[in-house]
């Protein structure tokens, strides 16, 4: 069996009691067929309660007030102190690891979803490094028509993705779209059978070590001035496709065909505001996170695109690069957790859009809870026109507008916290990943909407560059 995994991978430490938040608070968690045959035949104190505990057709753990039915008042596991460690199920011994199991292969990494695992995550400033081990031990997946020869395709690529991902000489945004439109024609080749032809794609997208960056204000200013717009999801070979000469030539000539693509019709206010409205339609799984999302989209969205144009520039100014190195390991993290498990439903392309719609997701929200924070301290010191409005019986969301118009382009440089920067992270995580209903709900929405077309998503990478 070959083993896979982040070089941080071995640092983790769980610290019990003394951790801030609880594993498995809100999540109904999935029993495999093991443990469930387990709990069927136990005996003694514990039946009882499993039986109450348990939802049998669902196959998880019942929930009361958002807790696991297990979870006591200590926010210890009644299951594991009552029947010991060899009780608890496949995803409660595991957790916070992933392991992704393909045919003699297993992929393992941490879960931002745990805040001591996602403060690793994104503590790692270097590059990412993926490490292998092997032993004796012979264990196929489950999967009869394990499609070998498409996982190993769909490896090549994603080394090839962490390559661009990887290379700091680009902006953050570049490589997000880069990776995106190579997904794009990887998905055409495996729809259409063509995977041979996956080896000389792959040339027209190395960038290797010795790429050079063109500058983001050239790019910025390209797209800004073309006007030239094709179908929404014509072959990316508009985009990406051409014979390279060299490594520069690569990432100049992807430039050039990203200015003329047509991406003036789409925006990243349009894109991310559909985004959003997707993300507040998902099951909440902490009680407490809807107080913290709902308003985001009327802070981010509600004063029209020029205020948030304006307070986006704000927020870049005074995190932009904290804001280069999180796109990163977001999107390392879910092409590493999500991308080649395409093997199992043919679909590489939706595996890239979830990893860059959370990126964008994740970037939103902070921005958000920044320009939060300083349209309250505007609002404390607030007098004249905040002071007549409130005044006059207009609505919160009326003077935050109000508040947003007069301090977009003028918001101090304040850096958020690297504390809140990794708690919203894992909270975001855990909402989306500990819910196969709602990361579904994002992947198909993804996937079915033209508002999340190849071109929509590429604008709201490369808008701000």
């Amino acid at each position: 069996m070959l083993y896979t995994y982040p070089h941080y991978y071995k640092k983790f430490r769980c610290i019990a009691s003394a951790c801030e938040d609880t594993c498995c608070a809100g999540w109904a968690i999935t029993i495999d067929p093991k443990s469930l045959k387990k709990y069927r035949q136990a005996e003694g104190g514990m039946k009882t309660r499993l039986q109450e505990s348990v939802d049998w057709k669902q196959k998880c753990f019942k929930q009361r007030d958002h807790r696991c039915a297990f979870l006591n008042e200590e926010n210890l596991c009644d299951l594991y102190m009552g029947m010991g460690p060899d009780s608890l199920c496949w995803t409660c011994k595991t957790y916070p690891r992933h392991i992704e199991v393909f045919d003699g292969v297993r992929e393992v990494s941490l879960c931002l979803s745990c805040i001591e695992a996602a403060r690793i995550i994104l503590g790692t400033k270097e590059p990412v490094r993926f490490l292998s081990s092997e032993n004796d031990k012979e264990e196929s997946c489950e999967d009869e028509d394990f499609d070998f020869f498409l996982y190993t395709k769909l490896g090549e690529v994603r080394d090839v993705i962490f390559e661009i991902l990887e290379n700091r000489n680009l902006s953050s945004e570049l490589r997000m779209a880069m990776c995106l439109a190579l997904a794009h024609d990887l998905q055409r080749r495996v729809r259409d059978e063509k995977l041979y032809e996956v080896d000389g794609l792959l040339e027209r997208y190395r960038v290797g070590s010795m790429c050079r960056a063109v500058q983001a204000e050239e790019h910025a200013q390209e797209v800004k001035n073309t006007e030239k717009a094709g179908n929404a999801e014509k072959d990316a070979a508009d985009i990406g496709e051409t014979a390279p000469s060299g490594a520069g030539a690569v990432v100049d000539r992807f430039c050039r065909r990203l200015a003329s693509a047509g991406l003036g019709q789409y925006s990243r206010f349009e894109t991310a505001s559909e985004l959003f409205a997707v993300f507040e339609k998902m099951e909440p799984l902490d009680a407490a996170w809807p107080e913290r999302r709902d308003g985001m989209d009327e802070i981010l969205y509600g004063a029209g695109w020029e205020t948030y144009e304006a307070n986006r520039r704000a927020f870049l100014d005074a995190n932009g690069t904290r804001m280069e190195l999180l796109r990163e390991q977001i999107m390392v993290y879910f092409v590493f957790g999500y991308f080649c498990g395409a093997v199992y439903n043919d679909n590489p392309y939706g595996k890239m859009k979830l990893a860059v719609a959370a990126t964008v997701l994740v970037e939103e929200m902070l921005m958000a809870e920044w320009l939060q924070e300083k349209t309250q301290g505007t609002l404390q010191g607030a007098s004249g026109s905040q002071e007549d409005a409130l005044a006059a019986g207009d609505t919160e969301r009326d003077t935050v507008a109000v508040v947003q118009n007069k301090i977009r382009g003028k918001v101090p440089g304040y850096a958020l916290p690297e504390a809140q920067i990794v708690d919203l992270v894992h909270c975001f995580s855990r909402e989306v990943e500990h819910s196969d209903e709602n990361r579904g709900l994002l992947e198909d929405e993804l996937v079915k909407r033209e508002e999340f077309c190849l071109r929509a998503l590429l604008a709201a990478s490369v808008e701000w560059k």
